[in-house]
C-alpha cells in the first residue's frame, strides 16, 4: 500500500511540503513509472477476472430495469396495447430491453452475457435423411 487514504490511487504527495513528489534521478523516475505500470497491469488482470462474473448480473439488472420503465411509461403501454391488439404472441418488452442491452454493451461484452440458445427438446435438430 502506498500510504494513501484511498489505496494506491491519487497523487503521491510529500508529507512535509504537501507537494507532489518528484523523482530525484532518472533511475528513480524509471522505477516509479515501472511500478505504476505494474500496478495498472495487476488492476486490469483483477478486473478481467471479475468481469465474467459481474457482467451477466449487471446486464440482467439493466434489462429488468428497462422492462420496469417500459411498463411504467404510458406511451410504451399504449404501444404494447396496439401490438397486443394484433394478437402478436411475442413478449415485446423483453425483446426491446434485450436489444437495448446488446446495443449498450457492444458485441464483445454481449457475447459474454448471452445465454446459449438451445433447440426445444421435443423438436430436436432436423437431419438430412
Amino acid at each position: 500500500m502506498s500510504g494513501q487514504p484511498l489505496g494506491g490511487s491519487g497523487i503521491d504527495l510529500d508529507i512535509i511540503t504537501g507537494l507532489p513528489r518528484r523523482p530525484r534521478t532518472q533511475e528513480e523516475h524509471r522505477a516509479v513509472e515501472e511500478l505504476k505500470e505494474q500496478k495498472a497491469l495487476q488492476e486490469s488482470i483483477a478486473i478481467s477476472q471479475e468481469l465474467p462474473v459481474v457482467l451477466p448480473i449487471v446486464a440482467r439488472q439493466l434489462e429488468n430495469r428497462l422492462i420496469e420503465l417500459m411498463k411504467a411509461d404510458p406511451q410504451c403501454v399504449s404501444f404494447l396495447q396496439i401490438i397486443n391488439a394484433f394478437k402478436v404472441k411475442v413478449d415485446i418488452t423483453r425483446h426491446v430491453a434485450s436489444k437495448i442491452r446488446r446495443q449498450a454493451m457492444g458485441i464483445h461484452l454481449t457475447s459474454m452475457t448471452d445465454e446459449t440458445k438451445v433447440a426445444p427438446e421435443d423438436e430436436g435438430i432436423p437431419t438430412e435423411e
